[in-house]
């Protein structure tokens, strides 16, 4: 996991700024097949066909940290 950015509007892309302290890192669609089975299941309850999804983001918050 790495520390989690945010949107570099300036410039595009992202950042690191002390308004998101968290870590996180992301997933590709399907990367594993538990989160294929996931998104899947996902899928089937919004009524959103997998492939219109992004892949799974996994975000940490430590004691004290915040995303402001």
């Amino acid at each position: 996991m790495h520390r989690s950015g945010v949107v570099d509007s300036e410039k595009g892309g992202s950042k690191i700024d002390e308004v998101r302290t968290s870590s996180g890192m992301f997933f590709s669609r399907g990367e594993f097949e538990a989160l294929g089975r996931v998104e899947d299941r996902i899928a089937h309850w919004s009524l959103v066909p997998p492939d219109y999804g992004e892949g799974i983001q996994v975000l940490e918050y430590e004691l004290g940290q915040e995303y402001k």
